[in-house]
């Protein structure tokens, strides 16, 4: 049995003509632009050259990272395991920069004689900057005791990597 109506194929043959001569029509009209840009196009592709590169002002980056110099405070406070002549150093400061200061840490080396003394792993403040921590004990007995402690402080932080700042020399109870 033959469903094909003779009438309903010639109006459909219509219909794709009219279909293809569209389709001409925008061919050609996009082939005359390309023809004419045809002179703007190098004859051989060569590689782009880049001669500057521009970051929007959400994507800027900010300067680098610093502890500020000197640190804002160095102050003895007692052991607080009650060792007669011994003490800590409360070590104040703030890291320079943009925030946020997202996970970043410092150390505080104390030195006192011949002892020294590390506090790793001091916490910065993700949105001012601002660390708090000590370092010791120490010891008027310590070996080579002077009467001063000094207190460094830098980062293991990649970000802080080669950064430090001496706090002000301490002096001690031991000084004669």
């Amino acid at each position: 049995m033959n469903d094909k109506n003779p009438e309903n194929e010639v109006q459909g043959e219509k219909k794709q003509e009219k279909r293809r001569r569209k389709l001409l029509k925008a061919v050609a009209a996009g082939g005359g632009v390309a023809v004419g840009m045809k002179g703007l196009l190098p004859h051989k592709w060569t590689s782009p050259v880049v001669e500057s590169v521009l970051l929007p002002a959400h994507a800027a980056t900010s300067g680098p990272l610093g502890i500020g110099d000197p640190c804002t405070g160095a102050t003895l406070i007692p052991d607080p395991n009650n060792i007669p002549d011994g003490w800590f150093v409360a070590v104040t400061g703030v890291v320079t920069g943009t925030p946020p200061f997202t996970a970043l840490t410092v150390r505080f080396t104390g030195t006192h004689g011949n002892v020294v003394r590390v506090t790793n792993n001091v916490p910065v403040d993700p949105n001012t900057g601002l660390y708090n921590g000590t370092v010791g004990p120490f010891s008027c007995s310590d070996s080579g005791a002077t009467g001063t402690t000094i207190v460094v402080v830098d980062s293991t932080d990649p970000r802080l990597a080669g950064v430090s700042t001496q706090c002000p020399v301490v002096t001690t109870k031991c000084e004669l």
